[in-house]
């Protein structure tokens, strides 16, 4: 499982500010940024990022898919930033799941509509997540969405909320969890803290089962997001 901070809007931050901003959620031990832009800012600030930290993108489109035109910037940002970037689909880029399975037959190297994206990613299977997000005031039989499954992300508002569903985020197994507290950013905690609270304890040993257990292509074993912690 991945411990990430975010989601956070690029224009926010300057180019600068926002890559000082990655180094700091780095430093403290998060594997991944999840940043929302519109479309030609979250390229630049995807390319910003990688080319000035080791940490892990999450771009999120906010607008309908584009399968071809979507999957050759992903592509091209996955070859720059070398295996670490992930998309996130707004509720925008959901509602059309023909769309949806053009881009991945895209991203993987098919022929949309005749035409073949160059280039090819890195990943063969390059992570992409639904924006899914936690309420901790709902009873625990409705304790996660129902669109949340095994390998997708959730987020919740504090870590504190994270660690007292527990249990739940063990249940559903999410590939990647993410922290946004835009109040106490100066006072982000260490992410070990999170993940030791969070995998400690009974059924650990099944999450990990679930995420190593994946059959994964040669070109993804050195992926930020397949590779295990």
């Amino acid at each position: 499982m991945k411990i990430g901070y975010g989601p956070v809007a690029a224009s926010t931050f300057s180019t600068e500010s926002l890559a000082r901003f990655a180094a700091h959620i780095e430093s403290k031990g998060f594997e991944f940024l999840w940043i929302t832009a519109d479309p030609d800012a979250l390229i630049l600030s995807s390319i910003a990022l990688t080319a000035t930290s080791d940490i892990t993108v999450l771009a999120q489109l906010n607008r309908p898919l584009d399968p071809l035109r979507d999957a050759e910037d992903i592509a091209v940002l996955d070859q720059l930033s070398g295996r670490r970037i992930a998309l996130v689909l707004g509720d925008a880029a959901v509602e059309d799941i023909d769309r949806y399975q053009d881009l991945q037959d895209a991203l993987t190297g098919r022929r949309v509509r005749g035409v073949r994206v160059y280039p090819r990613t890195l990943q063969f299977t390059i992570p992409i997540f639904t924006h899914c997000s936690y309420d901790v005031d709902l009873p625990l039989s409705f304790s996660i969405s129902n669109a949340v499954g095994s390998g997708d992300l959730i987020y919740f508002a504090s870590p504190n909320d994270a660690i007292s569903s527990r249990l739940s985020v063990l249940e559903h197994m999410p590939m990647a969890i993410s922290i946004i507290n835009d109040t106490f950013r100066d006072e982000i905690p260490n992410s070990l803290l999170i993940s030791e609270s969070l995998l400690n304890g009974p059924g650990t040993s099944k999450l990990d089962a679930a995420i190593r257990g994946r059959n994964l292509p040669p070109s993804d074993l050195r992926s930020s997001f397949h590779s295990p912690r």
